[in-house]
């Protein structure tokens, strides 16, 4: 009698962790879902990441060509400006690898304060020019 109740109490158990273990896999069988689901989005945001990437590249390569175009003209603004102002093309070219390689020696360099005085790019690379074309004349400084 007694090991029959032990055994009913047996079976009731394995009947318990058989419908905990029916649950668990219901449980897994969602995760395992929800996994799939995830991947599948990670999957397309590496996709669109990668388009993404690609689109920088682009813009990256237009915004160098747009930066060579501007600095082309500007480089043929201020050469014609030189030679307005009789600086010998030669002169030019050497005071303009100055200005474009930054200072070669301690001669070249600003000093710190007036670097750190400057609110723009533009108000640099307008008082950069000016002191390496060194304009000799009052009148040509009165223009700039």
């Amino acid at each position: 009698m007694i090991v029959t109740r032990v055994a009913v109490v047996m079976i009731r158990v394995a009947v318990v962790m058989t419908r905990v273990a029916v649950v668990m896999t219901r449980v897994a069988v969602v995760m395992t879902r929800v996994a799939v689901v995830m991947t599948r989005v990670a999957v397309v945001m590496t996709r669109v990441a990668v388009i993404m990437t690609r689109v920088a590249v682009v813009m990256t390569r237009v915004a160098v060509v747009a930066a060579r175009a501007v600095r082309g003209l500007a480089m043929r603004g201020l050469r014609a400006r030189a030679v307005r102002h009789g600086t010998p093309p030669t002169l030019f070219a050497t005071r303009l690898q100055r200005v474009t390689r930054g200072a070669t020696d301690e001669s070249d360099a600003r000093p710190s304060s007036e670097a750190q005085s400057r609110k723009s790019s533009s108000e640099t690379l307008r008082v950069e020019v000016a002191s390496t074309l060194d304009v000799s004349s009052s009148r040509s400084t009165a223009r700039m």
